[in-house]
Order: structure tokens, then C-alpha cells, then sequence
């Protein structure tokens, strides 16, 4: 069994999604792109699912694109030779390495590493279709989103993207190798969180200090700053970093490295519910992307205009750029993508009470993640057309949405996210008057959520737990809430009475 145990919830669940991934296209060629911009980490997670992978039987390989003529499809060429079971002779896959290392700067050259390699993916896809295996490709935030706008084409032809965040990892050593080895030597920062950030900020706050006013190399360096301050949520100086790499060092950031920049910047201020600076930075990315004629580009920030719309309820308007998002992905066959905007059209037909559009929305999104084996997505979307099913009075169908919901929830150990589904369950139990089953499932959920410190939620659940009370007089639900809160069966009794007054 690959161990996981070091890893944050977000980076197991996309390292499940990831193995499930290439597990279930083996054989066949399927582009996968794995986003980490910290190598020891990367390190960790590749070691960790080649061995689940070679424990199934399939065959791992590692390839490198050379920096001075990244090419993908000259890397697999020169490994398929020499290995015949990438020849179609058994499961195989391959990581390509290198990619997050490619400089962005030209320097004396015509073109940079990355310049390089962006141009050589545009011609990559009728280059790759003699390999008949998944392949995964390693690449930093920077150079990803360089592909997205700069490599288009392929971009919208990749199978999968995963993005790993920052984190301190322990090194792994397989199964098997463990007498072999020295044991890994523990750091300060692989016990510290919080230490290892700092030591992240204060590595690049150096760099930074070590180059002339007037280096390009500034703009990225920033950019990074800006990106690491972001992953600890604080907003100010995320923002402080970006307006810095924004910041002209004899020439201006070029408009793609403008756009990608103000897009962070609103993803910033959304998430500090700064909302209408977030919609202006987002529409400056627009507009920055629409001079560029970059469409994949404008479907990203229309789509990140619908959310911050949405988040404010100006749901017509979300609706209006959702649309445009799924108009441009549609437009390029970026199938994949289009699950996310018929998603959120779901979700905002749903907020507009148009359930069967909401329906209709949410099961092309599901058709979608299901075509391109997106496990771990699905459970979102059936949790959603299982409240739309309910609100149809529709609970046969309510019941298994959700029951599936839940199952793919507890497959990916993402407990936190059950309790929601738990929540429904019982909702839908409540209204169908089972009141037995409605307080076994509000009883989990309440576990959860008092598990995780979410007291917004606890109380929620405690209402809804207080007006099951008031029906059933269940004295034993009072004894099961007074076990999971370390509180008496009175002051149980005492709270659901101030809930129902």
C-alpha cells in the first residue's frame, strides 16, 4: 500500500485522482499534467504513485526534456526504443521530467527555454499519436500557465490537470528498499508547517534582494513571492507581490504575463471577499487576453468572472459569462473544461429556482467527468442534482445522487466533505418522514463537522438535530449529541429548546 499519510488532504485527493487516472487509460496515449512548484515534494508524490502503479503490474518510466530543445515528443522517441514494453508489448506509463525547470528568460537567445518549448507543443499533437501510453508531465505554475496561453492547442487536448500545493514532505522509501536506504533525515520544516513557509518566503524574498532593480527575472520572482503568500492566505502581501511583478524593469511584463498576473490578483482579492476590486482585475485579464486573441485565455477569465459574479449573486450576470466560458471551450473541443462552466450554470440555475435547466446542466457536467474518468469531480455534481432531485420532489433519484456522492467522498478518505452529503441524506429522510434515518445521518454530519472546529455548520445541524427533537422526543438523541459535543443530556435539551423557540 502507497503511504499518504504525509501529504495535506487537497494533494492526497489529487494524487488519488491522478493514479485513478492513469490506471484507467492504460494503453492508450492520454496527456496528464501534474503542476508543483516545489521538487522535493513532486519527488515524493512521483515515487508514490509509480509503486502503486507497479503494484498493479504496470511498467514506470522517466524521461527529461533537454533545455536546450524541449521537445515532448523528441523525449518519449528517444526512450520508446530501448523499452519494448512502451511498444504496445504491456502497460506502461511515463513521467516527463524538466518541464519546471525551464528558464523564462532569453538571455542572448532568440527564444527561451520555455519560448521553446511552448512553440514545439503547438505542433505535438499528431506527433504524440504513434505512443500508446498515459504520459505525466511536471510542470511549475509559470511554465502550466504559459502553456494554457501560449500553447493552446495542446493545452485544450490534454486528458487531466492536477495541482499539488505546497507543503513539507517527508522522503519516501518504498516498499522493499527500506533496509537498503538510509532512513530520511527529519527537518524542522517537515515538522513545521508554518516554518517551511517561512523558509519558502524568506528563500525568495533573497533572490529577489540578490538581483539588480532592473532584472526581468524580477517579474517571476515576484510573481512566486506573490503565489506563496497567497497559499497562506495572506491577502495583503499576495497583493503587495503581484503589483510588484507588474512592475515595468526596463520593459513592461509582456500582456500574457499581464493577464496571468491580474488574474491572480483577483483570485486574491476573492478570496479576502474583496469582490468588486476582484471583478475589475478580472476583466482587466480579459481584456489583456482579447488583445492577445487569446480565446482559451478569455474563457478562463470569463469563467473567473462568473464565479466572483456568482459569489455576489448577480446570477444573471455569472450566467451570461459561464456561458461565454462554455461557448469558447465548446468552440475548441476543450471537452474537459466544459464540465466546470455546465456545472456552475447548474449551480446558478439552481439559485434561480429553473430546476430542470439546473438538472439538465449538472448531468452534462457529470457526462463530461465521467468520459474522462474525473472520479473525485463527480461527487460534487451528483451531491448537486441530488438537491435539485429533491427539490423536484424526485426522492428516489435525490437518494441515489447522493448515496453516489457519498461513496466517492469516503473512496477518496475526503471526510470533511461527507458531512455535507450525511446532511442532505437526512434532510431528504426528514421530508420523507423517516425520523430514525434522519437522525442517524444528521448525527454523522454533526460528528464531522464538530471534528473539524466548523462551528457554523455545528449550529446548522443542531437546529435542524433541535426540530427532529421536537417530533420524535427521542431521548436517545439526546444522549448522542451530549456524547459527540462532551456536553450533559440537560444542556442538550437546553439548547434545542433556545433553538426551537
Amino acid at each position: 500500500m502507497v503511504m499518504q499519510s504525509a501529504l495535506s488532504p487537497h494533494n492526497q485527493r489529487e494524487l488519488g485522482k491522478l493514479i485513478f487516472s492513469i490506471r484507467a487509460n492504460a494503453e492508450r496515449l492520454d496527456l496528464f499534467l501534474a503542476i508543483c512548484d516545489h521538487p522535493t515534494l513532486r519527488d515524493t508524490l512521483i515515487t508514490q504513485y509509480e509503486g502503486a502503479l507497479q503494484a498493479d503490474g504496470m511498467a514506470t518510466y522517466r524521461a527529461r526534456l533537454n533545455p536546450q530543445e524541449p521537445s515532448l515528443k523528441a523525449a518519449l522517441a528517444a526512450l520508446v526504443p530501448y523499452n519494448p514494453l512502451l511498444q504496445g508489448a504491456g502497460q506502461a506509463m511515463v513521467t516527463v521530467l524538466g518541464g519546471a525547470e525551464l528558464f523564462g528568460v532569453r538571455l542572448s537567445a532568440d527564444k527561451s527555454e520555455q519560448e521553446k518549448f511552448f512553440f514545439s507543443l503547438q505542433w505535438t499533437r499528431e506527433a504524440l499519436r504513434e505512443f500508446r501510453f498515459p504520459v505525466v508531465v511536471w510542470l511549475s505554475n509559470t511554465v502550466a500557465t504559459g502553456v494554457a496561453q501560449q500553447a493552446a492547442d495542446f493545452w485544450s487536448w490534454r486528458s487531466g490537470v492536477f495541482e499539488f500545493e505546497p507543503q513539507p514532505t517527508p522522503a519516501f522509501v518504498p516498499p522493499g528498499l527500506a533496509q537498503k536506504t538510509s532512513p530520511p533525515v527529519a527537518t524542522a520544516a517537515d515538522a513545521d508547517p508554518a516554518l517551511a513557509a517561512a523558509q519558502t518566503l524568506a528563500a525568495l524574498a533573497q533572490q529577489i534582494a540578490a538581483l539588480p532593480p532592473g532584472s526581468p527575472l524580477l517579474t517571476t520572482l515576484y510573481r512566486d513571492l506573490g503565489e506563496a503568500h497567497r497559499q497562506q492566505s495572506s491577502h495583503e502581501a499576495a497583493l503587495a507581490a503581484y503589483e510588484q511583478a507588474l512592475q515595468p524593469r526596463g520593459t513592461a511584463p509582456g500582456a500574457a504575463q499581464q493577464a496571468d498576473l491580474h488574474l491572480k490578483i483577483g483570485q486574491t482579492l476573492q478570496a479576502w471577499r474583496r469582490y468588486a476590486p476582484a471583478q475589475q482585475a478580472y476583466g482587466q485579464a480579459l481584456a489583456l487576453f482579447q488583445e492577445l486573441a487569446n480565446l482559451p485565455g478569455q474563457a478562463q477569465a470569463h469563467y473567473q468572472l462568473g464565479m466572483v459574479t456568482f459569489d455576489q449573486h448577480q446570477f444573471a450576470e455569472a450566467r451570461g459569462h459561464f456561458q461565454r466560458a462554455l461557448e469558447i471551450d465548446t468552440e475548441f473541443d476543450a471537452r474537459q473544461n466544459q464540465a466546470g462552466a455546465h456545472h456552475m450554470l447548474g449551480m446558478v440555475a439552481q439559485e434561480m429556482r429553473e430546476y430542470e435547466q439546473a438538472r439538465q446542466h449538472y448531468q452534462q457536467a457529470l457526462d463530461i467527468k465521467i468520459e474522462f474518468n474525473d472520479r473525485y469531480d463527480q461527487a460534487s455534481t451528483y451531491h448537486q442534482l441530488g438537491i435539485v432531485a429533491q427539490e423536484l420532489r424526485d426522492y428516489k433519484q435525490a437518494r441515489q445522487c447522493y448515496q453516489q456522492a457519498l461513496d466517492i467522498k469516503i473512496e477518496f478518505g475526503d471526510r470533511y466533505n461527507q458531512a455535507s452529503t450525511y446532511g442532505q441524506l437526512g434532510l431528504l429522510a426528514e421530508a420523507q418522514e423517516n425520523y430514525p434515518q434522519a437522525q442517524q445521518y444528521l448525527q454523522k454530519a454533526l460528528e464531522i463537522f464538530v471534528e473539524f472546529n466548523d462551528q457554523h455548520n455545528t449550529e446548522m445541524a443542531l437546529q435542524i438535530l433541535a426540530r427532529l427533537y421536537q417530533t420524535t422526543q427521542d431521548d436517545r438523541l439526546l444522549a448522542a449529541v451530549a456524547q459527540c459535543l462532551n456536553i450533559t443530556a440537560a444542556e442538550v435539551q437546553q439548547r434545542f429548546a433556545a433553538a426551537n423557540a
